[in-house]
């Protein structure tokens, strides 16, 4: 019973993402500002009775990972721009996890965009019980190899868990972990012609440890820490998010990521400036295939 609940929810969350980005694609237009689209996504995720599991990620062009706008971002959506979305949402803890890409009017990326799409839905046909992660990692490798393009990261997606939005295992070539019945995995691909990857930016995503020297931190930080937990568990957050609730001072996160109180998610590009594409899907395994959140 407690599985059947389980499953009920994560569909649940796949579905309030899908329409979420659905109702996003739609309203995406040139001059759009980045932080409008984010915030939209995020508001629509509560709007229909879940919580975003992480802040609303928006990639342009060689643009790889963990960029969420901030408050003063001034970036706006441009002709020919090639936008990955990456949106999660939970329903008591139970996380779905997707990105996809998107071209902004017309773009000479839709061969890009295709061939991830390819590929990530290669891996989700092998996924059922018994399977090991390093097989589907192994697979993807090969058809992104035989589109003539890199794969950005060594790894293909990562496992769920409740209200653990990266699990102990991730979905890569050292990954040894076989698939069970329950399993809920993100398998994703992040595709360019290069594949060389580097920090660009500010930090505007963090999450909490659970393991830290206590001791150490003033009580302004102790307190900041117990609000952040109140609020995000261990799940990803953004700078955005707590300055509207005004719940903590940059001066506490600055304390807790000096001490090592917080993991945090540094804004990854392309550093050749090729255009990347990602995708990416939640699945619940099970015994004759799995369920694509």
């Amino acid at each position: 019973m407690k599985v059947l609940n389980a499953l009920a929810c994560y569909i649940k969350a796949g579905a309030i993402v899908k329409r979420a980005l659905a109702r996003a694609h739609l309203l995406a237009y040139v001059g759009m500002p980045v932080i409008e689209l984010a915030e939209f996504i995020e508001k629509d995720i509560k709007r229909q009775g879940a919580l975003p599991a992480f802040p609303v990620c928006l990639m342009l062009n060689n643009e790889v990972a963990y960029h969420t706008p901030n408050r003063v971002t001034t970036d706006v959506l441009h002709t020919g721009d090639l936008l990955k979305v990456d949106v999660g949402a939970h329903v008591f803890g139970y996380i779905a996890d997707t990105a996809v890409t998107w071209e902004i009017s017309e773009t000479p990326h839709a061969p890009l965009i295709w061939a991830a799409e390819r590929a990530l839905t290669n891996a989700l046909a092998l996924i059922h019980e018994g399977v090991t992660a390093r097989s589907v990692a192994h697979h993807l490798e090969r058809c992104v190899v035989s589109e003539g393009l890199r794969n950005v990261s060594d790894s293909h997606g990562h496992t769920i868990e409740q209200f653990i939005l990266h699990g102990p295992t991730p979905v890569a070539s050292y990954a040894h972990k076989v698939f069970r019945t329950g399993d809920v995995v993100a398998i994703e691909v992040t595709l360019a012609k290069s594949a060389k990857v580097e920090q660009a930016g500010k930090t505007e995503i963090y999450s909490l440890r659970l393991l830290f020297d206590r001791a150490s931190l003033s009580l302004e930080a102790r307190n900041a820490y117990s609000n952040l937990h109140a609020l995000y568990g261990v799940l990803p957050f953004s700078l955005r998010w707590i300055e509207k609730t005004e719940c903590v001072r940059r001066a506490e996160i600055n304390e807790l990521a000096n001490h090592g109180c917080l993991v945090r998610y540094p804004p990854l590009i392309e550093a050749q400036g090729q255009a990347v594409a990602h995708a990416e899907r939640t699945v619940f395994v099970t015994r004759g295939g799995c369920i694509t959140l």
